[in-house]
Parts: C-alpha cells; sequence; structure tokens
C-alpha cells in the first residue's frame, strides 16, 4: 500500500513549524521576542489552514499529525510553506528537497521560478536568521539548474499568505466555507498509520475488486483524487457505521461530520433495491446515521478489529 512519502513534494505544514521551531532552539534563540512573534504567526496561519479543512486543531498538534500542501491544489500556498520549509530544515537536506520537488514539475523554468522569486527572497528578508546557509545553497543550486532549464523571464504571480487568503474571502462570501474547503470535501483525512489496515476493510466492501478498483481505492484512502465511484455491496447505513466508528476513535481527523458524509456521498454507490441498480446516497441519508437517527446492530457492524489494533 502506498503511502504520503508517494507525494514528497508535498509540503507538510506541521513538520515545517517543528522544524523552524527546533532551528531556533538548537541556537538558544527560541526566547527571543522576534522568533516568538514569528512562531506564533506561523500557528495562526496553521490554525486557519486546518479550520478550512475542518480538522480538530488540537488533535493535530497534539500528535503532530502530517497535514500537507498539494501544488495541484494550490500552487502558490505550496510555493510560501515550501520557502518556510527550506529555511526551517537542515543545511545538508536542501540540496536534495530541492531536486525532489524539481523532479515532479513538467515546466522545470516555472519551479525554478518559484523558488527564486519567493523561497529565496524569504531567506534573504528574514531578520532573525543567524546566517543564510541554506539560501547560499538555495542560490548555488539555481545557478547549477538554470544552465541545464533556462530562465523563462516570467515571475509567477506572488502568493497569498493565509491571512491574506482569508480576509480577500471573507469580503467576498457570506458562508464561513471558502473554496480551497470545497475543494477538499471530496477526501477525509485519515490517520497515516491505520491507511494500510482502512484500504483493506473497504476493499471488502466493494461490490467489484478488480485490479483497477483496487488501485482506485488505494489512492482514494491515501487522500488523493479520484474521480470515480465504488459500488458497495452493504446498505448506506452499514456502510457509513464503518467511517462513525473509525471517526470516534479519532483515526479520521476531520472534524466536521458532514465532511465525511460528503466524501461517501462523492465515492459510494448503494444498490437501490426499488430502482434495481446503483446510485448515490444523499448526503442528507448518510449523516442519519452519524446523527444515530439510522444504526445498525452490534453483530452486524463490519468488523474493524485490524484497524483499531
Amino acid at each position: 500500500m502506498q503511502t504520503y512519502e508517494k507525494h514528497i513534494y508535498e509540503v507538510d505544514v506541521i513538520k515545517t513549524y517543528f522544524d523552524i521551531s527546533s532551528s531556533f532552539e538548537k541556537v538558544g534563540k527560541e526566547n527571543d521576542p522576534l522568533v516568538i512573534q514569528h512562531l506564533e504567526q506561523l500557528e495562526s496561519q496553521i490554525n486557519i489552514l486546518l479550520d478550512r479543512r475542518g480538522l480538530v486543531k488540537e488533535l493535530v498538534w497534539s500528535h503532530k499529525l502530517p497535514i500537507v500542501i498539494l501544488p495541484s491544489i494550490d500552487v502558490e500556498l505550496y510555493t510560501n510553506w515550501l520557502g518556510l520549509f527550506l529555511y526551517g530544515v537542515n543545511p545538508n537536506k536542501v540540496h536534495l528537497i530541492l531536486e525532489y520537488h524539481l523532479q515532479h514539475w513538467n515546466l522545470k523554468e516555472s519551479f525554478l521560478n518559484r523558488v527564486e522569486f519567493f523561497c529565496l527572497e524569504r531567506l534573504n528578508e528574514n531578520r532573525i536568521l543567524l546566517d543564510n546557509t541554506n539560501g547560499n545553497i538555495m542560490s548555488m543550486w539555481l545557478l547549477r539548474k538554470r544552465e541545464l532549464f533556462g530562465y523563462d523571464g516570467v515571475q509567477p504571480t506572488k502568493p497569498m499568505n493565509d491571512k491574506s487568503k482569508s480576509k480577500q474571502k471573507d469580503k467576498k462570501e457570506t458562508e464561513p466555507i471558502d473554496v480551497n474547503r470545497s475543494m477538499l470535501n471530496k477526501k477525509i483525512v485519515f490517520s497515516p498509520k491505520k491507511t494500510n489496515n482502512i484500504f483493506q476493510v473497504v476493499k471488502n466492501c466493494l461490490f467489484e475488486e478488480s485490479k483497477d478498483n483496487m488501485k482506485l481505492l488505494e489512492s482514494l484512502i491515501n487522500g488523493e483524487n479520484v474521480n470515480t465511484c465504488f459500488k458497495v455491496k452493504y446498505t448506506t447505513t452499514k456502510f457509513t457505521d464503518l467511517f462513525v466508528r473509525l471517526k470516534e476513535a479519532e483515526i479520521i481527523y476531520n472534524q466536521y461530520d458532514k465532511d465525511v458524509a460528503q466524501w461517501i456521498h462523492s465515492h459510494f454507490l448503494f444498490h437501490d433495491m426499488k430502482e434495481k441498480k446503483f446510485k448515490k446516497s444523499s448526503v442528507k441519508t448518510i449523516l442519519k446515521t452519524f446523527s444515530r437517527e439510522k444504526s445498525i446492530r452490534k453483530k452486524d457492524q463490519i468488523d474493524i478489529t485490524s484497524i483499531l489494533k
């Protein structure tokens, strides 16, 4: 089963925060007022992101859970956090990280521009760094890569930070759900250590266990966007009950039941006895299981012992 390591070009904002915090502790600057202010700003930005994704902040912070940003969903936010990540990481890893991220970009010049205009600029302008070792490494790396991939002379659109985006959306929308949140409604976040066991349990619920189906299901459980629906051999209530119990066990990190219900609605089909065909259940119907308006006997529940171990 594949894990989040497959998407190494993503940026984990939680790991970034703790890497940056640790780097200041190593040089005895953790009590510097500028450092404290800087870390508080990062924490605030992360909390905004967690709210957008409907995740329980206390749970994420206490367990240091990985929260990744995909460039395919929000390239500007990805660029912003990649810059933060690069100045908090061990200097020996800077070159390898840049190489790995570059490999996943079709337009290499575009990635190089982002590193030069924003990631390197962030390092050069940071007043609380003792030195600019990581910046020097990035500069040398950029010089070598420009020889290979050239320079298209196009400066990418400057990314906005989370606070700016939040203020902008508050002005445009009256609803508390923003564009990023609605894009993420199609997926839920599982404990990374449990994804393999979750995959094994869910696959046994499917009507068709073809090779292609299993590959797509594996991707879905790992948080990827999958444009397909899987036929389930159980009722909506029995299948949904599985995720209700996973959420209660804090194996699903999403805070809102509606987000999980939306994910089930988007990706699974259930057999309709009257119409004699597979069709989606409404979010409203799925939520009835979360509210216990509909329930299933314990002896009829899908076994999740392997996940809870």
